[in-house]
């Protein structure tokens, strides 16, 4: 079977925005504390968010428009009316105030609501849709290539990000074998950390049994 070169960054990306749409819904929004909490994470989604389109645009969607222009066109032109939202919904979150109205809050929450049915369609779009379509253009050695560049490529914050909502989005089998692949990569003990804050510890001992 063809590995899918969407499939582990959208699982990772479903969890990131599933956990924060569940704390922007159960955010006091009137409480500095809570507020920051949601903000902490709504730093990390941003930047996950970020990367992830602009790899696609570099390493799926600018080779793909070499070949199949009207193929490339429709994500390219999606990623745009995301960042739209995308940056909307960020700037929102910044702009919360604990002295808001409480309808403001609400707001937020059905805006976050609003991008997370958004950007779940797109990426459904892209692997009902696009994912065919790089196969069908090229080879399963050049989509390889393109996913090995896409990975060497990515920042460590975002590798770390990344993971900590991968890992627990993914069956334990291929989680446990992604961690044994990385148990002598120098941050391995920063991203058990971060696990550990998204996992139970049964379900953290199960991905680290040997």
């Amino acid at each position: 079977m063809v590995d899918s070169p969407y499939a582990a960054s959208h699982k990772g990306l479903r969890n990131a925005l599933g956990r924060f749409q569940l704390q922007a819904g159960a955010t006091d929004y009137t409480d500095p504390g809570s507020v920051a909490s949601l903000r902490a994470r709504g730093a990390k989604l941003e930047m996950l968010l970020t990367h992830h389109l602009a790899a696609e645009n570099r390493y799926f969607l600018d080779p793909l428009r070499k070949r199949d222009a009207a193929g490339a066109e429709h994500d390219l032109a999606e990623h745009e009316r995301l960042e739209v939202l995308q940056r909307k919904m960020f700037s929102m979150l910044a702009s919360l105030h604990t002295s808001d109205e409480p309808a403001r809050g609400r707001d937020f929450y059905l805006l976050v609501t609003e991008f997370h049915a958004s950007y779940l369609q797109h990426i459904l779009h892209e692997e009902r849709v696009t994912e065919p379509l790089l196969f069908a253009r090229f080879t399963e050695e050049e989509v390889a290539r393109f996913s090995q560049d896409l990975v060497a490529a990515v920042e460590l914050p975002v590798l770390l990000a990344s993971l900590e909502y991968i890992v627990p989005a993914q069956p334990v089998a291929e989680s446990r074998a992604l961690l044994a692949r990385l148990r002598e990569a120098p941050f391995y003990p920063q991203l058990i950390n971060a696990l550990r804050a998204e996992l139970d510890a049964d379900a953290l001992a199960a991905l680290l049994a040997p």
